[in-house]
This record gives C-alpha cells, structure tokens and sequence, in this order.
C-alpha cells in the first residue's frame, strides 16, 4: 500500500494541486453519493476500501493549506559540490533531532519527483549556490514550479554558497513572493565556498529552528 500512496500523492502533486479547491469541493459532492466503487477516468478502480482514498485526497487538499506531514524536505542544487556538502550537514542534524528527511538534488531528480516531496513537506529547507549574482537555474525553476503547484504556507530556510558574491538568497525571496507562496521563513544564510565550521553552526541553529516550528504545527 505504500507504493500506492507514493504514486497517488505523486500524481496529485503534479496534476491537480494547481485545483485543490475545486478537488475539495468535488470530494464533498462525491462523498454524498456514498459510492460503493471508485472509477475515475484513468487510474485504479476502487472496488473496495472505497473511503481510505476518499480520506486520502482530503488530506491532500489539507496540505495546500501548509501543514501537511511531519517531515522536512532538504532540496539540494549544488554546483561544484560545495553547497551539497552543506546539505548532507542539513539532512545529519535533522536525523539526529528525529525529524523524518528527505534530501532531493533538483541536478538530478525529475520535476515530478521534486513536487511529489514538496507537497508532503511541512518544512522545506533550500540549498542552493549562487550562480552569476542570481539563484542556481534549476533550483530557480523547481521552486517557480512548486509556486504554481500552490505550494504554500511552509516553514522555509534558504543557504546557499557563492564564489564572489551572493544573490541566491535575494532571488529565493523573490520567487516566494512572485507566487504569493507565503512561506514562514527564517533569515536566509549564504556562505562563502565550502562550509566552514561557523557556517555549519549558523545553519544548524536555523534547522533547529526549523524542526521546532515544524513540530509545532504538525502536533
């Protein structure tokens, strides 16, 4: 059943978060009818068990609302390796507070997969280098995505590394607001190459902070 789950919330994340009203008031409509089976146009046929996926959705249009699961999302774009150094850090503490994690590479992971782990997050936490005073291209257009996927309301911390100067940060913020995304952010960190230990003791107050805030709404 897990596997199901995980292709269920893949396909809401990437087709139908966009229509999480519309899907809400659409589950009402359905769940008058007390159907005994499930058949939708593509898909699995539910033939029994009809109410776990009827719960299911309405949970994921829950999620629009900005709390969903706890657990945090650490979404890597690194280019030469420095700012993933930081990420594994991000995904060591998070492991070590309990906090259930998932560190994704926006250089390597498809969208779809990016949006499925997005929409269950409660915390997302953005890694990402700064690349000519602008925010790294893919992890640029992952979060444009995840904005029009309605996306919002999380708990967020963006760091980042640079070479000559930063930017990355100014452009995360950015895209939040472009998207009305209304993230609860903490003060984004950018650091300069690899992560030195004053680095990694900045963020880590910032991650705690994170799994704070996280428990805290998902209690």
């Amino acid at each position: 059943m897990q596997f199901i789950e995980t292709q269920q919330q893949r396909y809401y994340a990437d087709i139908l978060a966009t229509f999480s009203t519309a899907v809400g008031m659409s589950i009402k409509k359905a769940k008058a009818k007390e159907p005994a089976i499930i058949a939708p146009g593509h898909g699995l046929v539910w033939k029994s068990n009809v109410d776990r996926i009827i719960q299911d959705y309405e949970r994921y249009v829950e999620y629009a609302k900005g709390v969903a699961k706890d657990e945090v999302l650490v979404l890597c774009g690194s280019m030469y390796g420095m700012s993933e150094k930081m990420a594994h850090h991000i995904s060591q503490i998070l492991d070590r507070e309990g906090m259930k994690n998932r560190m994704i590479s926006v250089n390597t992971t498809d969208l779809g997969t990016i949006l499925q782990h997005a929409w269950s997050a409660t915390g997302i936490i953005v890694v990402a280098s700064t690349y000519e005073l602008h925010l790294f291209p893919p992890m640029a257009y992952a979060l444009e995505e995840m904005g029009k996927k309605n996306i919002k309301n999380r708990i967020g911390f963006y760091t980042g590394s640079y070479g000559w100067s930063g930017g990355g940060n100014k452009e995360f913020n950015a895209i939040l607001d472009r998207n009305r995304m209304k993230w609860d952010l903490l003060e984004g960190y950018e650091f300069r190459g690899t992560p030195k230990d004053e680095d990694k003791k900045v963020v880590e107050e910032k991650v705690l902070e994170v799994v704070k805030k996280v428990r805290e709404v998902t209690a």
